[in-house]
């Protein structure tokens, strides 16, 4: 477990349903979920008057903002400890959320289990917080936009040609963390984010062809925009499809828009996106590796896999520039 997770305290778990109903255990020595009819103000009051405490709590989206919260009002004080959504499933039901929670002990870190809330899962759940609320087409928030540079996959981000921010700190958000992704039984497979990106043919070509706008506002609200909505972001991080620049297309950092161009259509468009989600992945995982386990950064940090020749050279003069690889 990577970070300054204390083992001390004692241990209660929080969680947020789809109705914003707040749950704890540990408070009152119960071994299982009880409603906390304050919400989270009671359960900060519990937390503050009592302890020291081990909090865990799940990396939910709508515990964004529970996670800013305790971030801010606990840091140095408790122990906050977070582990991947995916083991409950689409379960909403508290007790079953419960001990389904319990199975996140018996996974690693690096696959999901409990680790120690780091500044860096900070700046990620401010960027899942603002996109829940709403982003400009054009631009960020400032407080989203500091976060969005500090955020570990960012450097790696920012060598793409022509970036947008915005698409960048969407995706980003979506994925939360890579470590969320990981299928315990096959931990070399990409298959989920694969899916949950919709980076599949048969939505490269209704994205490409713009089928939206064959169908009324209703149809896409519907259908298009569930489908198909975060194909288009990830697209949008190298600048599909307006942004991308044809003058500088031979630039080591157009290499996503190199390729979608060069093979063109939706076939290109497919190739780009799945190239653009392996990229932002597996460099966000070689980031984490490098802060919280060296020994695994030179396995994890593959550029040859997109580059090679003069491009492989910039991107690692890019990669030099980090401000933490200075200082190492």
């Amino acid at each position: 477990m990577h970070g300054p997770c204390a083992q001390q305290g004692r241990l209660v778990h929080l969680y947020i349903d789809d109705r914003k109903v707040v749950w704890g255990d540990g408070f009152d020595g119960h071994g299982a979920f009880t409603r906390l009819d304050g919400g989270l103000q009671e359960a900060c009051d519990r937390l503050q008057r009592e302890g020291p405490w081990r909090i865990r709590a799940l990396a939910l989206r709508r515990h964004a903002s529970l996670w800013l919260k305790l971030y801010e009002q606990f840091r140095g004080q408790h122990a906050l400890e977070i582990a991947t959504p995916r083991v409950i499933g689409h379960d909403t039901d508290p007790r079953r959320v419960w001990a389904k929670m319990q199975l996140c002990a018996a996974l690693p870190s690096s696959m999901g289990g409990w680790r120690a809330f780091t500044e860096e899962d900070y700046c990620s759940q401010v960027l899942v917080r603002d996109l829940y609320r709403g982003y400009s087409h054009w631009e960020l928030p400032r407080r989203t936009q500091k976060c969005l540079y500090k955020h570990p996959a960012w450097h790696d981000v920012s060598f793409i040609e022509n970036v947008c921010e915005v698409a960048s700190a969407v995706v980003l958000a979506m994925i939360s963390d890579p470590r969320w992704w990981i299928d315990p039984d096959h931990p070399d497979r990409s298959s989920s984010l694969r899916s949950y990106f919709r980076v599949f043919p048969a939505a490269a070509r209704a994205v490409e062809s713009h089928s939206c706008k064959e169908h009324s506002e209703a149809w896409c609200d519907r259908y298009y925009k569930r489908q198909y909505v975060r194909l288009e972001y990830l697209a949008a991080v190298f600048g599909y499809p307006i942004a991308i620049d044809q003058g500088r297309i031979h630039e080591p950092g157009s290499f996503l828009a190199r390729r979608y161009t060069e093979i063109g259509g939706a076939r290109g468009l497919l190739s780009a996106c799945r190239t653009a989600l392996q990229y932002i992945v597996s460099m966000w995982r070689a980031e984490i590796a490098r802060r919280y386990r060296p020994e695994q950064y030179q396995e994890l940090f593959v550029p040859q896999h997109f580059f090679s020749g003069a491009a492989l050279e910039a991107y690692l003069a890019h990669h030099a520039k980090r401000p933490e690889c200075q200082r190492t």
